[in-house]
């Protein structure tokens, strides 16, 4: 059984790498999201998996770490 902290980072990468084609973004956004602490990626995943504002806060997820 997977902890709750241990698949807020996985299924964060999952939704900010979807869109991305190239695998210099997807290894840069890995990057950040590894970097980042536990408040931070609560945070993005809370706003990332709420239905009313999901992609926004997916797009602003990955503009802040892939740098679009």
């Amino acid at each position: 059984m997977l902890a709750e902290q241990e698949g807020v980072r996985p299924g964060l990468l999952m939704m900010a790498v979807k869109p991305l084609r190239k695998t210099e973004r997807m290894e840069g956004v890995s990057a950040q999201i590894r970097g980042i602490g536990d408040e931070e990626a609560y945070y993005w995943f809370s706003k990332s998996t709420k239905s009313e504002t999901a992609r926004r806060a997916q797009k602003s997820l990955r503009v802040l770490l892939a740098r679009e």
